[in-house]
Formats: structure tokens, C-alpha cells, sequence
């Protein structure tokens, strides 16, 4: 399992919610999902930043970057578009963390759901209007959005005559699939604990923005009001990328000592790799450098 987040470039409120805002996320992560599938739990947006909870399947272990890159990608430009802007729309690179266990995913889906309230945002999580997965994850039900097929459309002939791009109008859904250890729970078992979870955040999140010195919140009628090219008033308060979420600090450093390892073996490998031995064995969810041949110029 793991933990992605993507934030948008200069901490602006590019994802301050609209119909028009959530469907483009919606709609750019069914397209992805479908190109390149993977088992989605969450996914939730702040007002400039967004977090997916996702596993692999079977068979899916090279779906997770395409997977990233498609939907990232899609996102930027037709939020681009919609506010006629141009240039960088996200921050960087997405930052992608391993969740150790089912216990942590819990957690992430409850810190995810209710960031918003953290952040003082809203007072509630199920408050907020902007793309998240929490309503359907409580209460049950479809996410299905809408989105214009333009490579059709200029297939067609959008360049050369006037031609209308809502005809070219198509639908995609958003599968949610239980965590692991949810699958042997009925819907309304796997709705009720979740549930559950959020409850428990809220609390958790209103004493942290208490802590953090926000006495009051924001509220949606005010959000609305919001330019998306605003800015948070607070300085941003620069953390390191943790290595994994693992639920105690013996398991951290477990996963640490393990990953050194990994790394240790895939450097070998690859040095292995570079000198011509191709039929070298990488760890398993490691990448192959690439090959650098070298040619000498016509004299």
C-alpha cells in the first residue's frame, strides 16, 4: 500500500472547489485508472494540494508511475485550461511513501478525509465541496464524471471547421476498492468503520489546529470567494519526506534497515547490468538503469 501527494506549484489554491474543478480531477483519475489500473482506497484534495491511498494488484507493479504521470499530467493541463494559465502546475515531483500496515492505511484515509478541518478549512469533513472519495467511502454509492475525448475531437476535424467539443462528450467512473484487510467486510461493515475513523480524526484534527494557533474557520461561503491564485497567509513549515508510515518506531527503522538493503543489492545489480550482464536479477519493485552505448563519429 501506499501514500501519494501531489501539491500545487507555489502553494496556490488551484484545487479550490467547483463543480467544474472536481470534475476535471474526477474524470482525469477514472481515465488514468482505466489506462493504467491500480487499487484505489481514497482520494482527497485541500485547496492546493491533493492525496491518493492506493495498493497494487496482481500484475500492476509497472502501472504505479504511468498510472502517476497520466493522471498528474492530465490534471495539469486541463486545469491549465480552465483558468488560462500556462507553465508549471504542480510544485514537483509526486511524493510517494509505503504504508507498512493496515492499521497506518486506516489512519491515512481518517488524516486524509479530514485535513481540510486540520487546516481549518472546514468543521467537518463531510463540509467540504472540493473531489474527495469521503461521501462515497461513508454513504456508498458511484463517481462518475464527464469529460470531452479532444483527441477524437481533433480527429475530426476541429481544426479545420467549427465543430462543437461537447458532442465528443464521454463518461468514466472511479472504482474504490477496500483496503486489504476490509475485504472480508460486508459495504456497510466497510461504510460504518470508516465512518468511525473520520470521527476520530475530526477530533484529532480540531486539536491540532488548535495547537497550531487557528481559532477559527474558513467555511465554504468564504472558500468560494477564494481566487485560486491566492496564496496560504501562514509560512509553510518545511518537513522531510518520511520513508514509509509504519505504525511504531521500531517498525520504521526495520523498513529502514530493509531498504538500505535493497538499495545495497540493486547497486550491485546494476553495476552487474552496466558490464554486459543482462540476465542479472534486480530486487523485486526496482528499476533498471538505463543503457548508455557508446559510438565513435565518422572520421
Amino acid at each position: 500500500m501506499y501514500h501519494a501527494t501531489l501539491n500545487c506549484v507555489d502553494r496556490m489554491f488551484l484545487l479550490k472547489p467547483s463543480k467544474k474543478v472536481n470534475n476535471i480531477i474526477g474524470s482525469s483519475l477514472g481515465r488514468a485508472l482505466k489506462l493504467h489500473p491500480i487499487l484505489l482506497h481514497s482520494a482527497t484534495t485541500n485547496i492546493n494540494h491533493l492525496e491518493l491511498v492506493f495498493s497494487i494488484g496482481e500484475g500492476q507493479a509497472d502501472n504505479v508511475s504511468p498510472f502517476l504521470r497520466e493522471f498528474a499530467g492530465r490534471v495539469a493541463r486541463d486545469l491549465n485550461r480552465f483558468y488560462g494559465r500556462e507553465g508549471h502546475f504542480w510544485a514537483g515531483r509526486v511524493r510517494v511513501e509505503e504504508i507498512t500496515s493496515d492499521n497506518k492505511a486506516e489512519k491515512l484515509l481518517g488524516y486524509g478525509a479530514c485535513n481540510v478541518v486540520k487546516d481549518g478549512l472546514v468543521e467537518k469533513a463531510n463540509h467540504w465541496k472540493g473531489f474527495s472519495t469521503t461521501e462515497v467511502l461513508s454513504q456508498g454509492g458511484r463517481l462518475v464524471f464527464k469529460y470531452v475525448d479532444r483527441t477524437l475531437w481533433w480527429k475530426n476535424g476541429a481544426d479545420r471547421r467549427d465543430i462543437d467539443p461537447s458532442k465528443y462528450t464521454r463518461s468514466t467512473e472511479v472504482v474504490l476498492h477496500p483496503l486489504p484487510d476490509w475485504t472480508g467486510l460486508s459495504p456497510d461493515a466497510r461504510r460504518a468503520r470508516f465512518r468511525s475513523i473520520v470521527r476520530n480524526h475530526e477530533g484529532l484534527a480540531c486539536k491540532e489546529r488548535e495547537a497550531e494557533g487557528i481559532t477559527s474557520v474558513k467555511g465554504m461561503a468564504q472558500i468560494k470567494n477564494e481566487s485560486p491564485f491566492s496564496k496560504p497567509a501562514r509560512p509553510r513549515e518545511r518537513t522531510p519526506q518520511p520513508l514509509c508510515h509504519a505504525d511504531t518506531a521500531e517498525d520504521y527503522e526495520a523498513y529502514k534497515e530493509e531498504y538500505k538493503e535493497i538499495v545495497k543489492a540493486h547497486r550491485i545489480a546494476s553495476a552487474a547490468f552496466r558490464s554486459g550482464c543482462f540476465d542479472v536479477e534486480f530486487p523485486p519493485g526496482t528499476f533498471r538503469p538505463p543503457l548508455v552505448t557508446k559510438f565513435k563519429l565518422a572520421a
